[in-house]
């Protein structure tokens, strides 16, 4: 899902309503959007002579994402990711950090 001001910064165009379902189980419809999300994804790569370094490359996917409902307003953030997309990577929780991999 992301917020209204997303959809303006990047200038995303609307392809559709869908419906979503808000935890209090009235489903609603709303704006519709295909995006290609990506997350910058850190290897160690060892080169030729043995010198390992790190290398960073783009891993996502095309989606449609759809607008945060109308009751739900984040004061922190302007995405969340859902486990249609984050099933796409191995999530690792360490010492207070999120770490994203192949």
């Amino acid at each position: 899902m992301i917020s209204q001001k997303v959809v303006e910064e990047v200038g995303l165009v609307e392809n559709g309503v869908a419906p979503v379902s808000g935890i209090d189980g009235n489903v609603t419809l709303t704006g519709k959007y295909r995006v290609r999300i990506d997350i910058p994804i850190a290897s160690e790569v060892t080169l030729p002579g043995g010198r390992t370094v790190m290398d960073s490359v783009l891993r996502g996917k095309d989606m449609d994402v759809v607008l945060f409902l109308p009751s739900y307003k984040p004061e922190t953030h302007e995405v969340l990711l859902g486990m249609d997309f984050l099933s796409a990577f191995h999530l690792t929780m360490w010492n207070n950090m999120y770490i994203l991999s192949n």
